[in-house]
């Protein structure tokens, strides 16, 4: 299979090696126009797109940044409302941002909460609690708690 830009190329040499038609070179002519235009709509459009997925990106590593200012692990406890508070008093900044900055840190902050809870899941596992045990400490279904220990298996494997 031949790629269209090889297809036009052999087009273009058979017209004018041929002597052709003087109403099919001008067919060709605006055939090709309109590919041009439509290459030249798309590269706008994907130019657009990119510039704008740049554009959230560098947003988002702006609000990472921020945020990082704000997320203290020994904070973890603090609820959203409390947060955006504390991102406006501190930046004084609207309070979409400082919602925006906030939500970033709660985020992070569950991450860690839960990350500290499957942990200490973990250590009581390997001192020999049982698997509904653990389940009925933490408010968590027995299939979670095989779910965490089972990933730290996993994890295990995988190095």
């Amino acid at each position: 299979m031949t790629s269209g830009t090889a297809r036009i190329n052999c087009g273009i040499s058979f017209y004018i090696a041929r002597d052709t038609p003087t109403p099919e070179i001008e067919q060709v002519i605006g055939w090709l126009t309109d590919i041009k235009q439509d290459c030249d709509f798309k590269i706008s459009q994907l130019e657009k797109l990119l510039a704008e997925r740049q554009r959230a990106d560098a947003w988002r590593k702006n609000v990472n940044s921020l945020a990082k200012q704000f997320y203290d692990p020994d904070s973890l406890h603090l609820d959203i409302e409390t947060r955006i508070q504390i991102v406006q008093q501190r930046l004084a900044v609207e309070p979409h941002i400082a919602r925006h900055i906030a939500q970033r840190v709660q985020c992070w902050a569950k991450r860690k909460r839960r990350e500290n809870r499957n942990a200490q899941i973990l250590v009581k596992h390997d001192a020999g609690w049982k698997i509904p045990q653990l389940a009925k400490n933490y408010k968590l279904s027995r299939q979670q708690v095989h779910n965490i220990v089972k990933n730290r298996r996993d994890q295990r494997f995988l190095k």
